[in-house]
């Protein structure tokens, strides 16, 4: 079958790009008049935004961008828009992951670059930080370590207080076994949870104890060593202080900016929360 001229006309118009705009821009116009319908949203395509993002991309591929490269920019705002509306309407902004994400750009935004420190910087921060300069307290282990209960000989504990040699008891010794040294709080809420934990760092003495269950079997300890915490030496400290300076300094600049942002917000408290605050211990 023939194809009409008009037909043939209207196919090869709706490839230009002059007509392709003037149907966009017929797109947005009718969006525009319907903007006093109380059910839609107006999203506005203002020049000085396509502009950015037209320069933005061109700085990015290092050449001018073609007609139909320039359609698509502004085909991703608005879908990009149209999303992001859809998202905030429906809560998902709310959401913990979503939130997350949006606290930790806002804090990168308003944080300040903070030049590297002098010598004069870090001891200034060391004494303002004095109090966390300290080693953690941690515990030597003497350990044995069995990951099938079944497999625990059961004078187990009465053999070891008698003496015999932990080193050549236990199983699993590449898992698990083997003495500990240096072990912190944290290391042994990590690894034996927080109540083998809490009870193994109320043990005063030095004699075997036991037994300790954790995810990856059973445990029998004896507390070989304390190390309790100690004030650090500026020396000491010097290359945690420099990485710590950027992120304190930040920081800085962080509370500053919101502060300055508080102001715009009135805070009510509801009742129950000065309470609340209140009821701890510290």
């Amino acid at each position: 079958m023939t194809e009409q001229p008009a037909a043939s006309f209207l196919r090869r118009a709706a490839r230009e790009p002059l007509v392709q705009f003037a149907l966009l821009a017929s797109v947005l116009f009718a969006a525009g008049a319907l903007r006093e319908r109380a059910d839609r949203q107006v999203i506005r395509v203002e020049r000085v935004t396509v502009a950015f993002l037209i320069e933005q991309q061109e700085e990015l591929l290092l050449r001018p961008l073609r007609a139909d490269e320039r359609r698509d920019i502004v085909e991703g705002f608005l879908e990009d828009e149209i999303l992001l509306r859809e998202a905030y309407a429906r809560g998902m902004d709310r959401t913990p992951s979503i939130r997350a994400q949006l606290l930790r750009a806002m804090r990168f935004l308003l944080a300040a670059d903070v030049p590297s420190p002098t010598e004069d910087d870090l001891r200034a921060l060391y004494e303002e930080t004095r109090d966390e300069q300290r080693t953690t307290p941690s515990l030597d282990f003497d350990h044995v370590f069995y990951a099938d209960p079944a497999r625990v000989p059961d004078d187990l504990l009465a053999s070891l207080r008698a003496g015999a040699d932990h080193r050549a008891l236990g199983e699993e010794r590449l898992l698990a076994g083997g003495d500990m040294k240096r072990t912190t709080q944290a290391q042994l809420v990590r690894g034996l949870g927080a109540e083998s934990a809490r009870e193994i760092l109320a043990i005063e003495d030095s004699s075997w104890h036991g037994p300790f269950r954790s995810a990856l079997g059973v445990h029998y300890l004896r507390i070989a060593g304390r190390h309790p915490a100690r004030p650090l030496s500026f020396e000491e400290s010097e290359a945690y202080l420099r990485a710590l300076y950027p992120v304190a300094r930040s920081r800085d600049a962080l509370e500053a900016q919101v502060e300055e942002l508080r102001q715009g917000y009135e805070i009510v408290v509801e009742d129950g929360v000065a309470e609340l605050l209140e009821s701890g211990d510290g």
